[in-house]
């Protein structure tokens, strides 16, 4: 069986869709529905969230956990 298939293969073309998924844009729509959909006296955490994740996809691979050399 190839690394491409089975639950692996699986796991990797999900774990791919989700890079692509995450972009600065997308993570403000999230954050900006969670807002909606929460009370006020928690935008804050969602913000900070919101940022983290942004500066996760400036970082790079090495900023993600799992990530960096040989992940």
């Amino acid at each position: 069986m190839s690394e491409s298939s089975g639950l692996g293969g699986l796991f990797d073309k999900a774990k791919e869709k989700a890079k692509e998924l995450a972009t600065d844009e997308n993570i403000d729509k999230a954050a900006e529905q969670v807002k909606k959909a929460t009370p006020d006296n928690v935008d804050g955490y969602v913000d900070k969230a919101a940022a983290e994740a942004k500066k996760r996809n400036d970082d790079g691979p090495a900023a993600r956990p799992g990530g960096g050399p040989g992940a």
